[in-house]
Protein backbone atom coordinates (compact mmCIF):
# COMPACT_ATOMS: atom_id res chain seq x y z
CA UNK A 1 0.00 0.00 0.00
CA UNK A 2 1.45 3.34 -0.86
CA UNK A 3 1.52 6.22 1.55
CA UNK A 4 1.70 10.19 1.44
CA UNK A 5 5.04 11.07 1.48
CA UNK A 6 4.38 14.34 3.53
CA UNK A 7 3.20 12.67 6.37
CA UNK A 8 4.80 14.19 9.24
CA UNK A 9 6.62 12.28 12.28
CA UNK A 10 4.42 9.91 14.69
CA UNK A 11 2.91 12.52 17.07
CA UNK A 12 2.27 9.67 19.66
CA UNK A 13 2.67 6.00 21.29
CA UNK A 14 1.77 3.76 24.24
CA UNK A 15 -2.10 4.28 23.93
CA UNK A 16 -4.51 1.90 23.56
CA UNK A 17 -6.45 1.37 20.22
CA UNK A 18 -10.11 0.08 20.68
CA UNK A 19 -10.98 -2.98 18.35
CA UNK A 20 -11.75 -2.59 14.31
CA UNK A 21 -15.69 -3.51 15.28
CA UNK A 22 -16.39 -1.36 17.94
CA UNK A 23 -14.70 1.90 16.14
CA UNK A 24 -16.70 0.69 13.19
CA UNK A 25 -20.22 0.62 15.22
CA UNK A 26 -19.74 3.93 17.38
CA UNK A 27 -18.01 5.60 13.68
CA UNK A 28 -21.05 4.66 11.72
CA UNK A 29 -23.31 6.82 14.74
CA UNK A 30 -21.57 9.35 14.85
CA UNK A 31 -21.57 9.64 11.15
CA UNK A 32 -25.33 9.13 11.28
CA UNK A 33 -25.68 11.59 14.41
CA UNK A 34 -24.09 14.31 11.69
CA UNK A 35 -26.37 13.22 9.30
CA UNK A 36 -29.13 13.58 10.98
CA UNK A 37 -28.28 17.28 12.49
CA UNK A 38 -27.55 18.49 9.00
CA UNK A 39 -30.74 17.14 8.09
CA UNK A 40 -33.19 18.84 10.55
CA UNK A 41 -31.12 22.54 8.96
CA UNK A 42 -32.59 21.68 5.67
CA UNK A 43 -35.82 22.56 4.11
CA UNK A 44 -37.12 18.15 4.52
CA UNK A 45 -40.30 16.92 4.74
CA UNK A 46 -41.27 16.51 8.56
CA UNK A 47 -41.89 12.63 8.32
CA UNK A 48 -38.92 12.31 6.73
CA UNK A 49 -36.90 13.99 9.23
CA UNK A 50 -38.73 12.10 11.98
CA UNK A 51 -38.24 8.93 10.16
CA UNK A 52 -34.26 9.29 10.13
CA UNK A 53 -34.15 10.06 13.57
CA UNK A 54 -36.15 7.17 14.52
CA UNK A 55 -33.41 4.67 12.50
CA UNK A 56 -30.77 6.58 13.84
CA UNK A 57 -31.76 5.88 17.68
CA UNK A 58 -32.63 2.68 16.83
CA UNK A 59 -28.98 2.03 15.00
CA UNK A 60 -28.23 3.02 18.55
CA UNK A 61 -29.79 0.76 20.18
CA UNK A 62 -28.30 -2.08 18.59
CA UNK A 63 -25.07 -1.18 18.49
CA UNK A 64 -25.05 -0.05 22.32
CA UNK A 65 -26.11 -3.60 22.90
CA UNK A 66 -23.49 -5.23 21.28
CA UNK A 67 -20.73 -2.85 22.83
CA UNK A 68 -22.26 -3.76 25.76
CA UNK A 69 -22.68 -7.84 25.46
CA UNK A 70 -18.88 -7.60 23.63
CA UNK A 71 -17.01 -5.48 26.65
CA UNK A 72 -19.11 -7.92 29.38
CA UNK A 73 -17.91 -11.43 27.26
CA UNK A 74 -14.32 -9.83 27.34
CA UNK A 75 -13.88 -8.48 30.55
CA UNK A 76 -15.30 -11.88 32.52
CA UNK A 77 -13.42 -13.82 30.17
CA UNK A 78 -10.14 -11.62 31.42
CA UNK A 79 -10.98 -12.24 35.11
CA UNK A 80 -12.24 -15.86 35.26
CA UNK A 81 -9.86 -17.76 33.04
CA UNK A 82 -6.72 -19.20 34.71
CA UNK A 83 -3.51 -18.17 33.24
CA UNK A 84 -1.39 -21.32 31.65
CA UNK A 85 1.88 -21.79 31.05
CA UNK A 86 3.03 -23.34 27.45
CA UNK A 87 4.77 -25.98 28.70
CA UNK A 88 2.02 -27.83 30.64
CA UNK A 89 -1.11 -26.02 28.95
CA UNK A 90 -4.00 -28.27 28.51
CA UNK A 91 -4.86 -28.68 24.95
CA UNK A 92 -8.35 -26.38 23.98
CA UNK A 93 -9.02 -23.10 25.21
CA UNK A 94 -6.16 -21.10 26.98
CA UNK A 95 -5.12 -18.02 27.95
CA UNK A 96 -0.93 -17.28 27.71
CA UNK A 97 1.13 -14.48 28.92
CA UNK A 98 4.76 -13.69 28.02
CA UNK A 99 6.96 -11.91 25.87
CA UNK A 100 6.25 -11.55 21.59
CA UNK A 101 8.98 -13.10 19.40
CA UNK A 102 9.59 -13.99 15.73
CA UNK A 103 8.54 -17.53 14.68
CA UNK A 104 11.30 -18.81 12.78
CA UNK A 105 12.38 -15.70 10.30
CA UNK A 106 9.18 -15.03 9.21
CA UNK A 107 8.05 -10.99 10.05
CA UNK A 108 5.92 -8.72 8.81
CA UNK A 109 6.02 -5.92 6.29
CA UNK A 110 5.30 -2.84 8.26
CA UNK A 111 4.51 0.44 6.92
CA UNK A 112 6.68 2.89 9.41
CA UNK A 113 9.36 -0.12 11.29
CA UNK A 114 11.76 -2.90 9.74
CA UNK A 115 11.63 -5.30 12.70
CA UNK A 116 7.54 -5.53 13.03
CA UNK A 117 5.73 -9.21 14.29
CA UNK A 118 2.27 -8.05 13.07
CA UNK A 119 1.11 -4.45 12.39
CA UNK A 120 -2.40 -2.96 11.35
CA UNK A 121 -2.31 0.18 9.35
CA UNK A 122 -5.02 2.78 8.21
CA UNK A 123 -5.28 5.70 5.53
CA UNK A 124 -7.65 8.28 6.27
CA UNK A 125 -8.84 11.01 4.47
CA UNK A 126 -11.13 13.96 4.79
CA UNK A 127 -12.77 16.84 2.55
CA UNK A 128 -10.92 19.69 1.89
CA UNK A 129 -11.23 22.57 4.61
CA UNK A 130 -12.16 25.43 2.53
CA UNK A 131 -15.26 23.59 1.03
CA UNK A 132 -18.14 25.43 3.12
CA UNK A 133 -20.45 23.13 1.30
CA UNK A 134 -19.23 19.96 3.02
CA UNK A 135 -19.14 21.58 6.59
CA UNK A 136 -19.02 19.61 8.96
CA UNK A 137 -18.25 16.48 7.50
CA UNK A 138 -15.05 17.76 5.82
CA UNK A 139 -13.83 18.02 9.06
CA UNK A 140 -13.17 14.26 10.26
CA UNK A 141 -10.98 11.86 8.22
CA UNK A 142 -12.61 8.73 6.82
CA UNK A 143 -10.82 5.45 6.49
CA UNK A 144 -9.86 4.25 2.77
CA UNK A 145 -7.73 1.67 3.01
CA UNK A 146 -7.06 -0.67 6.20
CA UNK A 147 -4.50 -3.64 6.06
CA UNK A 148 -3.27 -5.91 8.38
CA UNK A 149 -0.94 -8.78 8.93
CA UNK A 150 -1.20 -12.56 8.93
CA UNK A 151 2.27 -13.65 9.49
CA UNK A 152 2.50 -16.05 12.40
CA UNK A 153 4.64 -14.51 15.14
CA UNK A 154 4.97 -16.29 18.64
CA UNK A 155 4.97 -16.08 22.34
CA UNK A 156 7.45 -17.15 24.87
CA UNK A 157 6.65 -17.34 28.62
CA UNK A 158 9.95 -18.94 29.71
CA UNK A 159 8.66 -22.63 29.61
CA UNK A 160 8.19 -22.73 26.09
CA UNK A 161 7.14 -20.88 22.83
CA UNK A 162 3.88 -20.81 20.83
CA UNK A 163 3.41 -19.68 17.49
CA UNK A 164 0.05 -17.56 17.10
CA UNK A 165 -2.10 -17.62 13.91
CA UNK A 166 -3.33 -14.13 14.16
CA UNK A 167 -6.19 -14.69 11.36
CA UNK A 168 -9.62 -14.08 13.30
CA UNK A 169 -8.07 -12.24 16.36
CA UNK A 170 -9.32 -8.83 17.96
CA UNK A 171 -5.67 -7.89 18.14
CA UNK A 172 -5.99 -4.71 20.93
CA UNK A 173 -2.17 -2.82 20.91
CA UNK A 174 -0.49 -1.08 23.11
CA UNK A 175 2.14 0.39 20.39
CA UNK A 176 0.38 2.68 17.64
CA UNK A 177 1.96 5.72 15.82
CA UNK A 178 -0.09 8.29 13.85
CA UNK A 179 1.43 10.84 11.30
CA UNK A 180 -0.47 13.46 9.05
CA UNK A 181 -0.48 14.84 5.70
CA UNK A 182 -2.12 17.70 3.47
CA UNK A 183 -6.10 16.11 4.73
CA UNK A 184 -4.44 12.60 4.94
CA UNK A 185 -3.77 10.35 8.56
CA UNK A 186 -2.09 7.40 8.33
CA UNK A 187 -2.15 5.04 11.50
CA UNK A 188 -0.06 2.07 12.15
CA UNK A 189 -0.90 -0.21 15.46
CA UNK A 190 2.47 -2.41 16.23
CA UNK A 191 3.17 -5.79 18.05
CA UNK A 192 7.38 -5.72 17.94
CA UNK A 193 10.22 -8.27 19.78
CA UNK A 194 10.02 -7.93 23.20
CA UNK A 195 6.38 -6.69 23.74
CA UNK A 196 4.12 -8.02 26.64
CA UNK A 197 1.72 -10.18 25.15
CA UNK A 198 -1.54 -11.61 26.48
CA UNK A 199 -3.05 -14.31 24.45
CA UNK A 200 -6.63 -16.10 25.10
CA UNK A 201 -7.29 -18.66 21.81
CA UNK A 202 -7.53 -22.31 21.39
CA UNK A 203 -3.69 -24.32 21.55
CA UNK A 204 -2.96 -27.02 20.31
CA UNK A 205 0.43 -29.33 20.06
CA UNK A 206 1.83 -30.86 17.25
CA UNK A 207 5.18 -33.31 17.21
CA UNK A 208 6.94 -32.61 14.15
CA UNK A 209 7.35 -36.01 13.15
CA UNK A 210 4.81 -37.61 10.98
CA UNK A 211 5.92 -40.92 12.74
CA UNK A 212 4.38 -39.39 16.00
CA UNK A 213 0.74 -39.51 14.53
CA UNK A 214 1.34 -43.20 13.63
CA UNK A 215 2.62 -43.88 17.18
CA UNK A 216 -0.94 -41.94 18.88
CA UNK A 217 -2.83 -44.19 16.85
CA UNK A 218 -1.03 -47.16 17.69
CA UNK A 219 -1.63 -46.03 21.17
CA UNK A 220 -5.11 -45.66 20.92
CA UNK A 221 -5.71 -48.92 19.42
CA UNK A 222 -3.96 -50.41 22.68
CA UNK A 223 -5.92 -48.71 24.81
CA UNK A 224 -9.40 -49.15 23.05
CA UNK A 225 -8.59 -52.49 23.61
CA UNK A 226 -8.11 -52.40 26.95
CA UNK A 227 -11.11 -52.53 29.86
CA UNK A 228 -9.60 -50.51 32.15
CA UNK A 229 -8.38 -48.04 29.46
CA UNK A 230 -11.71 -47.84 28.07
CA UNK A 231 -13.45 -47.37 31.63
CA UNK A 232 -11.10 -44.18 31.78
CA UNK A 233 -12.54 -42.39 29.26
CA UNK A 234 -16.09 -43.45 29.33
CA UNK A 235 -17.41 -40.44 30.90
CA UNK A 236 -21.09 -41.90 30.56
CA UNK A 237 -20.70 -45.58 31.64
CA UNK A 238 -23.01 -46.48 28.37
CA UNK A 239 -19.97 -49.47 28.42
CA UNK A 240 -18.85 -48.33 25.17
CA UNK A 241 -17.12 -45.43 23.45
CA UNK A 242 -18.71 -42.39 21.76
CA UNK A 243 -17.02 -40.32 19.03
CA UNK A 244 -16.46 -37.60 21.51
CA UNK A 245 -14.87 -39.88 24.18
CA UNK A 246 -12.70 -41.48 21.26
CA UNK A 247 -11.41 -38.37 20.48
CA UNK A 248 -10.42 -37.47 24.01
CA UNK A 249 -8.69 -40.84 24.38
CA UNK A 250 -7.08 -39.88 21.49
CA UNK A 251 -5.84 -37.10 22.40
CA UNK A 252 -4.57 -38.34 25.75
CA UNK A 253 -2.66 -41.01 23.87
CA UNK A 254 -1.23 -38.70 21.67
CA UNK A 255 0.07 -36.54 24.25
CA UNK A 256 1.35 -39.47 26.20
CA UNK A 257 3.91 -40.30 22.89
CA UNK A 258 4.91 -36.87 22.90
CA UNK A 259 6.19 -36.74 26.54
CA UNK A 260 7.57 -40.04 26.56
CA UNK A 261 9.77 -39.22 23.05
CA UNK A 262 11.03 -36.03 24.43
CA UNK A 263 13.31 -37.14 27.09
CA UNK A 264 15.24 -38.86 24.07
CA UNK A 265 15.94 -35.78 22.45
CA UNK A 266 14.17 -37.13 19.30
CA UNK A 267 11.94 -33.94 18.52
CA UNK A 268 10.38 -30.92 19.75
CA UNK A 269 6.48 -30.27 19.86
CA UNK A 270 5.33 -27.36 18.03
CA UNK A 271 2.57 -25.38 19.83
CA UNK A 272 -0.02 -23.40 18.05
CA UNK A 273 -2.27 -21.01 19.41
CA UNK A 274 -5.26 -20.10 16.50
CA UNK A 275 -9.06 -18.92 16.34
CA UNK A 276 -11.60 -21.47 18.28
CA UNK A 277 -13.79 -23.01 16.36
CA UNK A 278 -16.96 -22.50 18.12
CA UNK A 279 -17.27 -18.98 18.24
CA UNK A 280 -15.31 -17.97 21.29
CA UNK A 281 -13.29 -15.22 21.49
CA UNK A 282 -9.68 -15.62 20.00
CA UNK A 283 -7.79 -12.34 21.61
CA UNK A 284 -4.56 -11.05 21.40
CA UNK A 285 -3.23 -8.23 22.97
CA UNK A 286 0.29 -6.16 24.02
CA UNK A 287 -1.58 -4.28 26.70
CA UNK A 288 -1.45 -5.77 30.43
CA UNK A 289 -4.82 -7.95 31.12
CA UNK A 290 -5.96 -5.55 34.11
CA UNK A 291 -5.72 -2.60 31.76
CA UNK A 292 -7.40 -4.17 29.36
CA UNK A 293 -10.32 -5.42 31.56
CA UNK A 294 -11.00 -1.99 32.18
CA UNK A 295 -11.20 -0.87 29.36
CA UNK A 296 -13.35 -3.62 28.26
CA UNK A 297 -15.87 -2.96 31.40
CA UNK A 298 -15.62 1.27 30.10
CA UNK A 299 -17.23 -0.20 26.72
CA UNK A 300 -19.73 -1.86 28.87
CA UNK A 301 -20.96 1.11 30.88
CA UNK A 302 -21.04 2.93 27.62
CA UNK A 303 -22.90 0.41 25.64
CA UNK A 304 -25.36 -0.13 28.34
CA UNK A 305 -26.17 3.73 28.60
CA UNK A 306 -26.56 3.89 25.17
CA UNK A 307 -28.17 1.09 24.96
CA UNK A 308 -31.03 2.47 27.40
CA UNK A 309 -31.01 5.71 26.06
CA UNK A 310 -31.57 5.31 22.29
CA UNK A 311 -33.58 2.29 23.27
CA UNK A 312 -36.18 4.74 25.28
CA UNK A 313 -36.23 7.28 22.45
CA UNK A 314 -36.64 4.84 19.80
CA UNK A 315 -39.54 2.88 21.77
CA UNK A 316 -41.11 5.93 22.47
CA UNK A 317 -40.91 7.83 18.71
CA UNK A 318 -42.41 4.39 17.73
CA UNK A 319 -45.81 4.56 19.92
CA UNK A 320 -45.64 8.35 18.74
CA UNK A 321 -46.11 7.18 15.23
CA UNK A 322 -48.32 4.78 15.93
CA UNK A 323 -50.94 6.38 17.98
Amino acid sequence: MGHDDTLLPPNGTARMHRSNRIRMLLGLLFLLTLALIWIWQQNFDARLKSWVSWITVTYGCCAGFWVWLHGFRLARLIDDIPTSRIATAAQGYVELSGRATRFEDQQAKSLYHGSVLWFRKEIARRGNLQDARAFPFNLFYVPTEVEESRTPFAIADGTGTACILPHGAEIICERRETRYGENTRAIEEQILPGDTLYVIGDFSTHALQPAFDQAAYELTRQWDGDPAQRRRFDANRDGRLNQKEWLEMHAAARARVIQDSLPAGSTEPKHLVFRPNDGRPFLISSVPPATLAGHYRLYMITGLLLFIVCGVTSFTMFLGKMM
